[in-house]
């Protein structure tokens, strides 16, 4: 099992998500959706990712 999970800058949880697998499209994408989602993003929005590059090539091409 596989928690992903998106902190705010204030360090509540405003996102996140469970899955089976680390595929990017089943962890990392579903847990920012639902932190945009909770937190009607802004223009200028940062949003940094502190994994290895195989979270990102697949889910942020």
């Amino acid at each position: 099992m596989y928690l992903t999970v998106v902190p705010g800058l204030d360090r509540k949880v405003i996102g996140w998500s469970l899955s089976a697998g680390m595929e990017a499209v089943h962890t990392t994408v579903p847990a920012v959706e639902t932190a945009f989602a909770r937190r009607r993003h802004r223009e200028g929005l940062l949003f940094l990712i502190r994994t290895g590059g195989a979270v990102l090539r697949e889910g942020f091409s």
